[in-house]
Order: C-alpha cells, then structure tokens, then sequence
C-alpha cells in the first residue's frame, strides 16, 4: 500500500510540474494526497509505534515505583531500629541507675511494655552468666521488639520470626560485690 501511495505521489508531482513549470513542489511536501479514494499520509506515528511506546512507559513507571515502595519500607524499618535503640538505651539506664543495689540476679528475667506513646514497644531483660568470667561480670540482654505502629497497623518487615522485628542489646557488668 505505501508503494501504491508514493508511485501515485510521483504521478502528481509530474503532472503538476507539467501543468506550472515556474512551480516545483518537492517530494518532500508533508501535506497529505488523496487520490482516487486511497489516502496516504507522510507524517504521524503508526499504532505499533505508540504501542511500544506505552509498553516502555509502563515499565519505566513500574520501576520507579517499585523504587519507591522500597524507599518507604526501608524508611519505616529505620525509623523502627531508631526509635527501638532509644527506648533500649533509657530502659538500660533505668535498670543500671534505678536499680544500682538491686541488679537483677542470674538467671532472672522480666519483661514488659513501654508507657505510651510507645506501647506498640515490648521490652524482655535477662541476666546470663559471663563464660569468660563468671564470677566476676554478668552479662545483661536487653531485647526491644514491635509488632505494631500506635494505630495498631502492622510495622513493616519481611524477616518475621528472625530479628527482623527486634533489637538486642547487651551490657557486661562487673559484679561489685
């Protein structure tokens, strides 16, 4: 069909050069010509072209957003570690300065919940016995996990069940007595 149409072109750029020979229309006139009913373009994006087009498009899009869903996950992940080191650190502070005299035996646990706004934070504090020197340090776990934001919406995390939801945090303290 496009060979149809650019002999047919040919045939009325002659004949019009043959009807005003001071007026040369060049084979590169972008104006469509119809002849005889067959209408043929020069000019514009055929459906497969927009096709592809769209196709690498879609895929552009998609990845940015795949990106961007990956950007926010990795922002609440962080935000959860941060916001789990402070509450480790006060909740450290306050078995070693609270409690100076009274430190938690070995082989004792205890565990609970921090006060709101961070009741979505659970706290477990066990007390080992050093294997280096057992007489002389205790060793002090402090675990902080979540499970849930405040609205109780589920945190993000893929590792459920491997740390993934949790941070650990260990003292050795020398026993004074």
């Amino acid at each position: 069909m496009r060979q149809v149409c650019e002999e047919r072109h040919r045939v009325d750029v002659a004949s019009e050069a043959k009807q005003s020979p001071g007026f040369h229309t060049g084979a590169d006139s972008s104006a469509p010509r119809s002849w005889k009913g067959v209408f043929c373009k020069r000019d514009g994006f055929t459906l497969l072209e927009i096709m592809v087009a769209v196709a690498i498009l879609g895929i552009a899009m998609t990845t940015i957003h795949y990106g961007q869903a990956q950007s926010l996950r990795a922002q609440a992940r962080t935000q959860n570690v941060t916001l789990a080191t402070m509450m480790a650190m006060q909740k450290m502070d306050e078995v070693l300065t609270v409690g100076r005299f009274e430190l938690p035996s070995v082989g004792s646990s205890e565990e609970g919940v921090f006060e709101p706004p961070y009741e979505f934070l659970h706290w477990s504090l066990r007390v080992e016995e050093n294997e280096f020197l057992p007489q002389m340090i205790r060793d002090i776990y402090l675990t902080v996990s979540w499970d849930t934001d405040p609205e109780g919406r589920s945190r993000f995390s893929r590792t459920k069940g491997s740390g993934g939801n949790s941070l650990e945090v260990c003292m050795y303290l020398a026993n004074l007595q």
